[in-house]
C-alpha cells in the first residue's frame, strides 16, 4: 500500500475498472470508482471536468475553449485533458470567477 498526499495529485482518470492517479512523474492504478474518490477529495482543490477525469485545480496552467466540442485544460507539465461542455462553466468559475 502506498499513501499519496492529495495535494500531490495532478489528476485522476477512469481506466476500465481501475482509477489512474497521476502524481508528478508517478502513476498509480487503484481499484476504486471516480465517484467514490470524488466524494473524498477536498472540493476546494479538485474538480471533476469530465465523466472520466478529475483535476487538481492548482495544476491547471491554461484553459482552452474554442468551441463547445473542443474544450480542454493544460496542466503544468504539458498534460492536456478534455473538459466536457456541462462542466466548463463550473471549471471557469472556479478558476477565474463568474462570467
Amino acid at each position: 500500500m502506498r499513501l499519496v498526499d492529495a495535494a500531490a495529485i495532478d489528476w485522476l482518470e477512469a481506466a476500465n475498472q481501475y482509477l489512474r492517479v497521476q502524481a508528478g512523474t508517478r502513476s498509480y492504478l487503484i481499484r476504486a470508482s471516480l465517484s467514490d474518490l470524488e466524494q473524498r477529495l477536498p472540493p476546494e482543490l479538485f474538480l471533476r471536468i469530465h465523466r472520466s477525469s478529475i483535476v487538481n485545480l492548482g495544476r491547471i496552467e491554461e484553459l482552452h475553449g474554442t468551441s463547445a466540442a473542443d474544450r480542454w485544460v493544460v496542466l503544468k507539465g504539458v498534460e492536456r485533458l478534455k473538459v466536457s461542455s456541462p462542466r466548463w462553466p463550473q471549471l471557469r468559475d472556479s478558476l477565474v470567477g463568474p462570467a
